[in-house]
């Protein structure tokens, strides 16, 4: 048996599968009852985030007659008594769809809502901000297109809307259907003026409204040779959300990410469109997967698999190009591919697309509430599907299923407790034990095994841990103690050193010895896993301090006596300092370059898209790093220096930087760090102020304005760098989007947050 090596305490217990949702920012989102909590895996027993569901008022859709309510349609509305809803489904967002270039969280309740959430980079709280009511704007087509019901004018359900809406922002007070006994006779010309509709109609509208499940797709990216260079308040970068409901439809949601990031400006308004509503099924939506498949042309094809309860699974497929240009609602520019039908109709419960590494093909993992699973290869040019097994791998609900290692590996949950790892090898899926330990880990195990199910799992983007949630059992628990504050639990596994069989016989040496427990063919996917997923500053040298690390990369002397006796340390250091200079000369030819164009053509900056700065920083490091930097980097140089000067007749002193504590003269001794030279006195030289420069402009970072953190290299960036930085080659176009990244680690920069605050970790 596999052994956890962490295990964090939750609350209240999840209802159903898919409740475990894992960030490419390395966040991980638990669906607990009312609760969405949002933890570090990093940094398990830390600050959380946290997301609380309340009761919303219903939507005016019509009124019904009082002898209506008895009928077998509404009779699962009349008798609703839930006084709290809680979440069904959620679903991160690609990176860079929040205002801060993080995730997006999209939750699904009990109640058929569905809502965006960001995380509070700005407002310093532990709850996640509501950013979009996905629901609301779904009401307004529907109320627009009378829901589909040609006998009633779209002008009274839509007067109805708006009145219901100063109703909310007045009182916050629902507004009733019938009249009844204690009601004000004021509120009476709201209730007349809802539709009278029968019974059958109320059920569907109610139908249409009431969402299950929701799935982001991924990040889709339309070149300039497609859409041309983007324009203010618009951007080439989208993403779909899919929202499955009740009556079979999947409605799609082209949300696109921001023009430019802020850690500032928390309002950006999100745009959002419905292009398009999907009838997928006959009955319940109960799945959604998407993937995205690698094309030889330059417009992405996107892959939807959808289930339903009916027990159906049908495969669609997009292109990103007529994604992109799509406004017909009722001509979603999806097509479907493939319908896989189980004869004893099963539901399906858990849905995993994957494309595989082969061009034009996928894998798909189908669970159903028997407890049984079926994996799929298909090859899409071809429209050719086979159907490599069906496995009855459980006992009650499958309720979760990851692939991993490319689609070598793939991992089941169900209710029934238990946890299942399989390999894939051509065509054919065979069981194999998860690792039981890992190099240098112990586990604990303070937490009481009395679990009763097992609602999700999902893998770490790396593929070295897993997570997975279950319930506990609270009548074996202690009620004084345990039975209070512990509902469920988030375990994590490692599975770095799972056995794929792909790997070659070649490898680094291993101490055996050092290892204990460990076979060398077990170390050498632990290596492999790592090497994939390595960062140098917080895995290699994580025991040096950070500024002696930085200090020491700006130059050469890895020779010093601290770092001496050991030679490996000094490897990786030099190896440290190269790369860090090599993208430092990239970034500043790229400065020079940029300014050059813009200084000849005479072109303002505009919002959204990079300017250079702190050019005279970057001469003088040019010329501090001589012997290093290129000859055509020091022509650039030497031209730019010239052309300002004839310009703009700029003196030196124009170009100094002061100290923002003491208006002291601050010299340019390092791209690291910055230091006054201090207030003269009569006796001698004022307090001097230590101040940190930003990694990209190299300028004193000013103290008034709210900076970008790195969390690996934990340099401050004031300017972010172009997106063209991080392209090779990058293209020639200067109306770049600017991305909040860090030049020097290549990970997504945040803004700093308290220590009592969640905050992701690159691990």
């Amino acid at each position: 048996m596999a052994s956890r090596f962490q295990a964090i305490t939750l609350v209240d217990s999840p209802s159903y599968p898919n409740s475990i949702a894992w960030s490419d920012e390395n966040l991980i989102a638990v669906a607990s009852g009312h609760l969405v909590t949002v933890l570090n895996p990093a940094l398990p027993f830390g600050p959380r985030g946290l997301i609380s569901i309340s009761k919303s008022e219903p939507y005016s859709i019509g009124v019904v007659k009082r002898e209506d309510l008895a009928s077998g349609c509404l009779l699962p509305t009349t008798l609703s008594r839930d006084s709290r809803p809680s979440v069904r489904s959620i679903s991160w967002s690609h990176l860079g769809m929040a205002p801060n270039s993080g995730c997006l969280l999209a939750v699904c309740t009990t109640e058929g809502r569905v809502k965006l959430y960001r995380p509070p980079f700005c407002d310093f709280c532990a709850d996640w901000i509501e950013v979009l009511d996905i629901t609301d704007r779904l009401y307004d087509y529907l109320a627009s297109i009378s829901f589909e019901d040609p006998d009633i004018p779209p002008s009274e359900i839509s007067s109805s809307r708006s009145m219901e809406s100063e109703g909310r922002k007045s009182s916050h007070q629902p507004v009733p259907a019938i009249q009844t006994r204690g009601r004000p006779d004021k509120q009476i010309p709201e209730v007349c003026s809802l539709p009278l509709i029968t019974a059958d109609q109320y059920a569907s509208r109610s139908a249409m409204l009431s969402s299950l499940v929701v799935a982001w797709s991924p990040l889709l990216k339309l070149s300039f040779e497609i859409c041309g260079a983007p324009e203010n308040k618009s951007s080439n970068c989208f993403s779909l959300l899919a929202v499955g409901s009740k009556p079979g439809k999947i409605s799609l949601w082209r949300i696109t990410s921001p023009q430019y990031y802020s850690v500032e400006r928390s309002m950006t308004p999100t745009m959002v469109e419905l292009i398009g509503i999907l009838m997928a099924h006959s009955s319940w939506v109960t799945a959604i997967s998407w993937a995205l498949l690698a094309s030889e042309s330059s417009s992405h094809q996107v892959l939807l698999a959808t289930g339903s309860s009916d027990g159906s699974v049908r495969i669609w497929v997009g292109h990103s190009e007529e994604i992109m240009k799509s406004t017909e609602v009722n001509n979603a520019p999806f097509y479907p591919l493939k319908e896989i039908t189980n004869i004893y109709a099963v539901p399906v419960s858990v849905l995993s697309l994957m494309p595989s590494q082969s061009l034009h093909k996928m894998l798909l993992a189908v669970g159903r509430t028997s407890g049984a699973f079926e994996v799929w290869i298909g090859d899409t040019s071809v429209k050719k599907f086979n159907k490599v097994g069906q496995y009855d791998a459980h006992d009650q609900v499958v309720t979760g299923l990851a692939w991993a290692f490319d689609g070598s590996s793939l991992y089941s949950c169900s209710q029934d407790n238990f946890v299942r790892s399989w390999n894939l090898h051509g065509s054919s899926l065979s069981e194999v034990p998860i690792p039981s330990s890992s190099p240098g880990m112990r586990s604990f195990s303070d937490i009481p095994d009395v679990f009763i199910s097992c609602l999700g799992l999902v893998v770490s983007p790396s593929n070295l841990a897993v997570a997975m949630v279950r319930g506990f059992d609270v009548n074996q628990l202690d009620p004084m103690y345990e039975a209070r504050l512990q509902k469920a639990v988030v375990e994590f596994f490692w599975i770095g050193g799972q056995q794929k069989e792909i790997l070659s016989s070649t490898s680094l040496e291993f101490d055996i010895e050092a290892f204990p427990g460990f076979t060398e063919k077990g170390l050498v996917y632990w290596e492999s896993t790592i090497l994939w997923s390595i960062i140098c500053r917080r895995v290699i040298l994580s025991e040096l301090k950070t500024d002696e690390i930085n200090n020491d990369s700006l130059n050469l002397g890895v020779d010093d006596a601290n770092f001496a006796q050991d030679k490996l340390l000094n490897l990786w250091m030099e190896l440290l300092s190269s790369s860090e200079r090599e993208l430092r000369e990239r970034l500043v030819g790229l400065s020079f370059s940029t300014y050059k164009h813009l200084a000849s053509s005479s072109s303002a900056s505009e919002p959204g898209h990079w300017y250079p700065l702190g050019i005279a920083q970057m001469e003088q490091w040019a010329a501090m790093n001589n012997c290093h930097v290129h000859k055509q980097k020091k022509g650039v140089a030497t031209k730019i220096k010239t052309y300002k000067r004839s310009r703009w007749r700029k003196s030196e002193e124009e170009d100094k930087e002061r100290c923002s504590y003491c208006s002291a003269l601050v010299p340019f001794d390092s791209p690291e760090v910055a230091l006054c030279r201090g207030l003269e006195s009569n006796d001698s030289n004022g307090q001097k102020h230590k101040l940190a420069r930003c990694a990209v402009s190299m300028q004193v970072c000013p103290i008034t304005t709210p900076l970008w953190q790195c969390k690996c290299c934990e340099r401050w960036i004031s300017n972010l760098a172009p997106e063209s930085f991080f392209m090779m080659p990058s293209p020639s176009s200067i109306k770049v989007v600017s991305k909040p990244l860090c030049p020097l680690c290549g990970i997504l920069v945040q803004r700093s947050q308290p220590e009592f605050l969640l905050s992701p970790l690159p691990v």
